[in-house]
């Protein structure tokens, strides 16, 4: 995953090159547009292709969509770069659906390494519980349970709830 993050990084900082204003020439961005584009599906293969240990992660779904928008856009840029019209993308559009993408894998990664390095600590953890609490503790948390527990921390007992038939007046707006 890293080797291929970096190499669609220097692959981005070479377009980039060819799609400044004084240096653009308009067939060698266009072949380099179709080259991201075949690129980023060998890319998105190799995502699908990992492990469930990647899969489960909230960062792996958003490298996923950067990577499904900026090939949209890419095969969009390279289609309009074709002859004959001959438009480049803006350097700026380019760049920032380029580092969204390669920003969103590296955090993939980096989560990934951090859950490697934990893991271990976790387990012995684990082991020394009984096996109930072993059992409870390493069970993986679905989407649903993710986003119900953060529910009910942002929706706090503590926080005034508006009473019917009072036209939703609190009783500090008396």
């Amino acid at each position: 995953m890293g080797d291929a993050l970096q190499a669609l990084a220097a692959q981005v900082e070479a377009l980039m090159g060819l799609l400044q204003p004084k240096r653009s020439d308009e067939q060698k961005a266009a072949q380099a547009l179709v080259q991201l584009v075949d690129d980023l599906r060998e890319h998105r293969a190799m995502l699908l292709g990992l492990s469930a240990d990647w899969h489960h992660f909230f960062e792996f779904d958003a490298h996923f969509v950067a990577l499904n928008q900026f090939r949209t856009r890419v095969t969009r840029w390279a289609v309009d770069a074709a002859p004959p019209g001959c438009r480049l993308p803006s350097p700026a559009d380019f760049d920032v659906a380029a580092w969204r993408l390669l920003g969103a894998g590296a955090m993939l990664l980096d989560v990934y390494e951090q859950s490697r390095v934990t893991a271990p600590a976790q387990r012995q953890e684990l082991t020394s519980t009984s096996v109930s609490a072993s059992a409870s503790a390493s069970a993986p948390v679905s989407l649903l349970g993710r986003v119900s527990g953060w529910w009910r921390r942002h929706l706090s007992p503590t926080q005034e709830q508006r009473k019917p038939g009072r036209r939703g007046r609190r009783q500090s707006d008396k």
